[in-house]
Order: C-alpha cells, then sequence, then structure tokens
C-alpha cells in the first residue's frame, strides 16, 4: 500500500511592528522555498476572517503545505532547510505569536483542487478517538463533506504539535506511530459555504473530537491569500 500523504499546517500570529514585513517574508520568500523541497506538492498562505465562527484563539494566519508523503516532513531535504534558515527567517522567528505548528499524515482525503476559503482547526485526541475517527473515515464522512454545497475538498489528518525548530524526523515519526492531534481542514468556493456547513451540517454529523464545541480545539474560517504549487 502506498505511504498516506503528508501535511504541514503552521496556526500563527506575528508581533503587529513587523506585520508587513511577515507578509511579504511569505510570499515572497517562504512559500516558494518550501515548495521547493523535495516531496513537497504547494505551499499556501491564509488570513483568518474576523467573524464570530472562530473556536478558542486562533491565530490570525494559516499555512498548509502538502505533501507526497508523511516520510517527506522528515526527509533529508526538509531536514536541510530546516537547519539552515535565511537570514530572513531568522530575523522573524522571534516575532512569532501563539505558534502551532503541525505534522501529520493525511488519514482521510476528499475531493479534487483548491478552494478560496478554508475551515481549518484541531484539536487533541487520546488513542480511543483516534481510532473512532478512522472509523468515521472508513464510513466515508469526507466523501459527504464533499457532496455539501460549495465544498470543494475534505481533509482529516492526524498528527502531532511540534515547536519551531524541533527534530524534524522525530516529529515525522511521532506522527506515524502516536498521533496526538487531529485537524480537519474543509477547503469551500467561499467562506459561507464553510458557515452554512459548520452551523447545519456539521453540528449533527461532525467528528466527535472536533465537533463545534469540542474542548481544547482552535481554529476558524481563513481565505486563501496566496498559493505556490511544486
Amino acid at each position: 500500500m502506498a505511504e498516506q500523504t503528508g501535511l504541514l499546517a503552521v496556526w500563527t500570529d506575528i508581533a503587529p511592528e513587523k506585520e508587513l514585513e511577515f507578509y511579504q517574508w511569505y510570499d515572497d520568500e517562504h512559500l516558494p522555498e518550501r515548495a521547493d523541497n523535495a516531496g513537497f506538492l504547494n505551499a499556501r498562505r491564509y488570513r483568518l476572517i474576523e467573524e464570530d465562527l472562530k473556536w478558542g484563539e486562533p491565530p490570525r494566519t494559516f499555512a498548509a503545505y502538502d505533501t507526497e508523503s508523511l516520510a517527506a516532513l522528515g526527509a533529508p531535504d526538509y531536514v536541510n532547510a530546516l537547519g539552515n534558515q535565511t537570514e530572513w527567517s531568522n530575523s522573524l522567528f522571534p516575532y512569532f505569536r501563539n505558534t502551532n505548528r503541525m505534522i501529520a499524515g493525511m488519514a482521510g482525503d476528499a475531493g479534487r483542487g483548491y478552494g478560496g476559503a478554508m475551515l481549518a482547526r484541531f484539536a487533541p485526541v487520546n488513542e480511543m478517538q483516534v481510532a473512532a475517527l478512522r472509523g468515521q473515515l472508513n464510513a466515508g464522512l469526507m466523501d459527504q463533506i464533499c457532496k455539501e454545497h460549495g465544498i470543494v475538498r475534505a481533509s482529516l489528518a492526524l498528527g502531532v504539535l511540534a515547536a519551531l525548530g524541533s527534530d524534524a524526523v522525530a516529529n515525522m515519526e511521532a506522527a506515524r506511530d502516536a498521533p496526538t492531534h487531529a485537524a480537519l481542514l474543509v477547503e469551500a468556493d467561499n467562506d459561507e459555504a464553510l458557515t452554512l456547513l459548520c452551523s447545519v451540517w456539521m453540528a449533527g454529523q461532525d467528528l466527535p473530537p472536533l465537533a463545534n464545541d469540542a474542548p481544547g480545539m482552535v481554529g476558524g474560517i481563513y481565505m486563501l491569500r496566496r498559493g505556490v504549487l511544486a
């Protein structure tokens, strides 16, 4: 069986005095740099919509990177990139705030393409919840989500939260062997489709650890600002 695809997801805020430079760094350097790593399929940056539909205290920036395999997030090319950050990157990292970086494997993925809006939220999970999630995935829940109006793609990733600068190989192995967090990503044509999904459909059909009222969940609805293909 082919190895599952991987996901690198980063939620973060930035100190106000560095905000404009932060976006320039993401778009001009960081996204293209990551998309050029072996095994990376894309690199995308999103901005939080300022509305009431939020969970916890979601950071204002979300970035997503799809990879050919989970192993790509512990492969030499990515390890080398993490160990040799650019001068611009190193100058900005001290200004990151409220950062959550997730290394994960795609447990369920349905639909094709990318949407202009994304629901992106994560929550802690235990072993029993992981087993329950896999059961719902086997029952076709991601396919069901994609049948809703305006939904382009639905994904569920299982992995670990990892600190900036931490061991990439260890993080990748932990994500594979003992995931501690789940992330639900739903892409749509627009944010109205995601609002409807959350208020009507997902209220009764959502994955339990990522339900609208799940404890410890963080996330919101984000709009695409820049995308780079490998």
